[in-house]
Formats: structure tokens, sequence, C-alpha cells
């Protein structure tokens, strides 16, 4: 059984060794609405990312079809210039996880934002 609280979206991304890239996925399905981030070192390969959206408003997600604006950033962490940006709007499928597994994302998610 699902709570709907959370939805995980997931995706690749390629930007160049030694930067790091911020993105952030806002998702809209029906009235549910949810945002959340992913950040992560640039490798020059394409690299896996996972983002954790919460719900926020309205009623709570469920697995299916949802609407999705992806907006990346990518930049040097030394010199904090933004050296790429892109951004989307997709129809994706969402996994909403449950029980036991969306109390352990909720409890990862929190963890991943204290440490920024």
């Amino acid at each position: 059984m699902s709570d709907g609280n959370v939805a995980r979206a997931t995706g690749t991304i390629t930007c160049d060794e030694g930067n790091r890239y911020r993105i952030r996925v806002r998702l809209t399905q029906g009235e549910a609405k949810g945002q959340g981030i992913a950040t992560g070192n640039c490798t020059g390969d394409p690299e896996s990312f996972r983002v954790i959206a919460r719900a926020s408003s309205g009623p709570r997600f469920e697995d299916g079809t949802a609407q999705a604006t992806a907006t990346a950033q990518v930049g040097d962490p030394d010199t904090r210039a933004v050296v790429d940006r892109f951004s989307t709007r997709e129809e994706v499928e969402i996994d909403v996880p449950g029980g036991m597994m969306a109390a352990m994302l909720r409890a990862i998610d929190a963890n991943e934002s204290r440490r920024g």
C-alpha cells in the first residue's frame, strides 16, 4: 500500500568532469504537486540521479503518468560559475514507494537536506 506522500523520479545527466550539477524536478499529477532536488558530481559520463518529490499541495501522488518539469544547472565548484543550464517539460511515469520504503526514502531525503 502506498502513502503517496513522496514520488521518485529518476534520470541521467551528462556534464563535464570536475563540475557539479543541481537538478530540480517539479511533478504535477492532477491536483497533486510536489518537487525535489538532486545534486552530484559530473564525471563526463552519464550519471544517474534520483529525485524524491514530496507532495506539497492537494491530494497525494499515485503510480502512473505525471507532468515533470526539470531544470538543471551545471557549475564549476571552484569559481561557482554556472557553465550550463537547461530545462525540459515531459510526461513521465512516476513510482510511488509505499510502506517501509517510503519511510526510508523520507529519512534519507531529510538527512541529505541537512548535509546540503
